[in-house]
C-alpha cells in the first residue's frame, strides 16, 4: 500500500511540476520528498488510528486427535489429506476378523446358556414331581403304620411287624426331606436371575454386547464436518488405543470451532470496540475481501 501511495504522489508531483512550470532543483525536489514523507506518515497514522491494519493474523481450528478404540492391523485408509469430510465418513478400518470370532463365540455361549435355562426348568419340574411322589409315599407309609399300630393295640400282630412299618415310615420321611432339598436346589438354580433374566444369560448378553461394540469400533469415522491433515497412516500398520499416539489429527471446520486471531499495535486499538465490523483478505483468495459481521461473529 505504501508503494501505491508513493506512486500516486509522484504522479501528482510530476503533473504539478509540468502544469505550474516549477523549476527542478535541489530545493523543489527536497520539498517534494519531504511532502511525501510527511503526507504518507500522517495518512498511515490516521488510518492506523481509525482503521487498524495488520498482516499478523491466523485462523485457529479445533482439532480432534483420532485414536483407535480397539487395537488391530489397519486394512484400509480411504481418507485423503485435506479432503472435506462429513460426519460419519470412514477414516480407517481395522481388521475385524478377530472381533468377529469373539462375537461368534459369545453368541454360541449365549445360546448354550439359554438352553441350560430350559434344562434348569425341566430339572425343577422333575424335582417337584419327585417331592410329590415322596410326599405320597410318606402318606401311604403313615397310613400303613397307623393301621398296623391299631392291629398291634388289639394284639393281632407282633412288635416286630410294627417296627418294620415304623422303619418304612421313617425311610419315607427321609426320602421326602431329600426330595424337598433337591427341589429347593433346583428352584434356586432356576430362579437365579436379574430383572427376570437368568444370571448366566444376562452376563453372556452383556459380554456379547461388549464384543459387538468392539467389532463396531474397528471402523473409525469422522466425528463431524472437517478434514484430516498429514495422513501418515497406511494399510498394514498395527494401531493401539494409546492416548499419546493418535493415528491422525482431525480438523473441525464447523463455524463454532473456528476463530480468527490477529495481532495489532496497542495504539491502533484505542478506538476499536466489541462488535465493530472488519474486512479480511487472504493471499489464497486474491481480489476478494471478506466482511466480518461483528454482531454475529462470522464471515459473510
Amino acid at each position: 500500500m505504501e508503494l501505491l501511495l508513493i506512486l500516486i504522489y509522484v504522479s501528482i508531483c510530476y503533473v504539478v511540476f509540468k502544469l505550474f512550470r516549477i523549476p527542478v532543483n535541489q530545493w523543489s525536489l527536497a520539498t517534494a520528498a519531504l511532502g511525501v514523507i510527511v503526507g504518507i506518515a500522517l495518512l498511515l497514522l490516521i488510518m492506523n488510528y481509525n482503521h487498524p491494519f495488520t498482516k499478523n493474523a491466523r485462523i485457529y481450528f479445533a482439532v480432534t486427535p483420532v485414536l483407535p478404540t480397539v487395537k488391530g492391523r489397519v486394512v484400509e485408509v480411504p481418507v485423503k489429506e485435506n479432503a472435506p469430510l462429513k460426519e460419519g465418513d470412514v477414516l480407517f478400518r481395522i481388521d475385524p476378523k478377530p472381533y468377529e470370532y469373539v462375537v461368534e463365540q459369545k453368541k454360541a455361549a449365549l445360546a448354550e446358556a439359554e438352553q441350560n435355562v430350559r434344562q434348569l426348568k425341566a430339572s425343577l419340574d422333575q424335582a417337584a414331581a419327585g417331592t410329590e411322589r415322596a410326599n405320597a409315599q410318606v402318606t401311604l407309609a403313615q397310613q400303613n403304620y397307623d393301621r398296623q399300630a391299631e392291629l398291634f393295640s388289639k394284639r393281632v400282630i407282633a412288635q416286630a411287624t410294627l417296627d418294620t412299618f415304623a422303619r418304612n415310615l421313617e425311610t419315607a420321611k427321609q426320602s421326602l426331606a431329600g426330595a424337598k432339598a433337591e427341589e429347593e436346589r433346583a428352584r434356586l438354580a432356576y430362579s437365579s436371575n436379574i430383572e427376570g433374566v437368568n444370571t448366566s444369560v444376562a452376563r453372556l448378553r452383556a459380554e456379547l454386547g461388549d464384543a459387538q461394540w468392539d467389532l463396531d469400533q474397528t471402523v473409525t469415522r469422522a466425528p463431524g464436518p472437517g478434514f484430516v491433515t498429514q495422513v501418515a497412516l497406511r494399510a498394514g500398520v498395527y494401531v493401539i488405543p494409546a492416548p499419546l499416539r493418535p493415528a491422525m489429527v482431525f480438523v473441525n471446520t464447523d463455524v463454532k470451532d473456528q476463530a480468527l486471531g490477529a495481532a495489532f499495535q496497542q495504539n491502533s486499538l484505542q478506538r476499536v470496540k466489541a462488535g465493530d465490523g472488519a474486512e479480511v483478505a487472504f493471499d489464497a483468495v486474491p481480489g476478494r475481501v471478506f466482511k466480518a459481521d461483528g454482531s454475529a461473529r462470522r464471515f459473510c
